[in-house]
């Protein structure tokens, strides 16, 4: 009988570890995933954000990198139903040296240079509309212009 109790026990113990670890919030996150093409081409490496819109109750900002072209953020840290605002960054070499420095190290940190316009980045202009229970494909066609 004790070794019955302590067998229940056990697998009582060990089903609550189960269920814990399921890395569940209780948010109703949904996956997305797209692509990203810049003047027509997809692009080949970047990431992508998203940003709860400033009224958004409980969402949080989440992303993934863009690798030719493509994205997606499983279930597990999409977002949640919402208006998101998007950020989209794809970065290659390194800037110039600040002005009137001369290149010397300790003249400044120098930082990879953005490739994509600022209206997709530091100043977006794209949104995103998240949906309960629906394939949540978005796609973003950038251009230069």
């Amino acid at each position: 009988m004790r070794l019955r109790l302590s067998s229940v026990h056990s697998m009582a113990c060990l089903i609550v570890v189960i269920a814990g670890c399921g890395g569940g919030d209780g948010l109703d996150r949904q996956p997305v995933s797209g692509t990203v093409t810049f003047d027509g081409a997809p692009l080949k490496e970047g990431q992508i954000q998203f940003f709860p819109a400033a009224n958004a109750k409980d969402a949080i900002a989440t992303g993934a990198t863009i690798t030719g072209g493509s994205y997606s953020i499983p279930r597990d840290i999409g977002p949640i139903p919402g208006t998101y605002s998007v950020q989209i960054t794809a970065s290659g070499g390194e800037q110039a040296p600040p002005e009137g420095s001369d290149g010397m190290p300790g003249t400044g940190p120098k930082h990879d240079k953005e490739l994509l316009p600022a209206k997709y980045n530091a100043k977006t202009t794209l949104t995103a509309e998240v949906k309960a229970g629906a394939t949540n494909t978005i796609d973003f066609p950038l251009t230069s212009k």
